[in-house]
């Protein structure tokens, strides 16, 4: 059901605080990305939210399930509109970037946040976000699912295994609106200068967080050590023979038990 207020606050007051054109908030709703699709399909403009309290068919990449039950998670898209595809390509990794940067910004120097090529940030050991951007037509609709606390007498979800929240990790309540805010205004900020390489001081504090780095991988037919991603966004590997192959789609296979790379924040 589409909500008038969205955390206490009528969904105007949002559009204000963080700029945005138009925010849809629901108290339910299947998946934040289709109906951002949807309305970006209908030509609305870039920077349009969508947030849901609660989504009962999100995704994830490669089909998986991203449940969130009332009141657990941030689950909100985002349309934009890039001006080049080589610029669309590389959102993923800036919205990892981003969501790392706005908790740092709420959480200064508390913890120590971690992104796994190409689209996950991971907290504490375990995956606190998933990020999903679509392509539609010329827009791209940015999706972002972040555990803020765990989910109450919840059954157990294979989906969620492994997974991390913001409350656990930093033992003090987080706010939705916040922490949405935040993000936007990083994303804003990460996207003010189109980047058509991945290259620059967004790709070094890639690397200060990267927890693949390093570390041995699995991508299909594709062994070897994680070297991060590279200029074109596709991640290299450095397999036992020495050479470098650069992997632009798939399931990374790793060994979270690994001692981890240290990850630093901005």
């Amino acid at each position: 059901m589409r909500a008038t207020h969205w955390q206490g606050e009528p969904v105007s007051v949002w559009e204000a605080v963080w700029g945005v054109p138009l925010v849809e908030a629901w108290s339910e709703l299947g998946s934040t990305n289709d109906r951002a699709r949807t309305l970006a399909r209908a030509g609305t403009p870039a920077w349009t939210v969508v947030v849901a309290d609660h989504q009962t068919s999100g995704r994830g990449r490669v089909g998986r399930r991203w449940i969130t039950p009332a009141g657990t998670a941030l689950t909100a898209s985002i349309v934009l509109r890039p001006r080049s595809h080589a610029h669309a390509g590389l959102l993923p990794l800036l919205t990892g970037v981003a969501v790392a940067r706005a908790i740092d910004r709420l959480e200064p120097g508390g913890v120590a946040v971690g992104l796994k090529w190409p689209n996950d940030v991971w907290l504490a050991g375990g995956k606190l976000a998933g990020i999903l951007c679509e392509a539609v037509g010329e827009a791209v609709v940015v999706g972002v699912g972040l555990n803020l606390r765990p989910a109450p007498d919840a059954e157990p979800d294979p989906a969620r295994n492994g997974a991390s929240d913001l409350e656990s990790a930093t033992g003090r309540p987080w706010r939705a609106g916040a922490l949405l805010g935040a993000l936007i205004a990083e994303l804003r900020r990460c996207c003010a200068v189109p980047p058509v390489r991945f290259e620059g001081a967004v790709a070094r504090e890639w690397a200060d967080r990267d927890i693949l780095r390093g570390r041995r991988v699995r991508i299909g037919a594709v062994e070897g050590v994680g070297l991060g991603p590279g200029a074109d966004g596709a991640l290299k590997v450095r397999r036992p023979d020495g050479a470098v192959t650069a992997v632009r789609a798939g399931h990374v296979e790793w060994s979270p038990d690994e001692p981890p790379p240290s990850t630093n924040g901005s």
